[in-house]
């Protein structure tokens, strides 16, 4: 699906942040990186509808060594775009992060990075 100057894919099959990763990488992509709230609330309604029960998706926001969030542009989350849910990001070996699709309409969450339910979503330039 095309939004805005990028096109999106969701990957219909759950997978690690990594693997989602090298997923879209094989086909010159990336995981999402989001910079809006009218970007983000577009993924949140594609994971919808196209991800079934999994509603949940990869993005490309990860926590680094310095125990901040970056998007894979290297941008930091802080001063940037962030849609984190209530008490997010928590921690805990949590470090990387996933854009909830469903009932919680478009929250971040950070997660262990080798959880494998949520999908990926990919994002080519246009």
């Amino acid at each position: 699906m095309v939004h805005g100057e990028s096109c999106y894919y969701v990957h219909p099959f759950a997978s690690t942040w990594n693997s989602s990763r090298r997923f879209c990488q094989t086909f010159g992509a990336d995981l999402a990186v989001i910079k809006s709230e009218d970007e983000n609330q577009f993924l949140s309604q594609l994971l919808r509808s196209t991800s079934g029960l999994l509603r949940n998706g990869w993005i490309g926001l990860y926590r680094k060594a310095d125990n901040k969030f970056y998007w894979l542009d290297d941008r930091p989350a802080e001063g940037n775009y962030q849609r984190w849910d209530n008490g997010e990001p928590s921690g805990g070996g949590e470090n990387c992060v996933h854009l909830r699709g469903g009932v919680s309409d478009g929250t971040w969450n950070d997660l262990a990075c080798l959880r494998t339910y949520p999908v990926a979503i990919c994002q080519w330039p246009i």
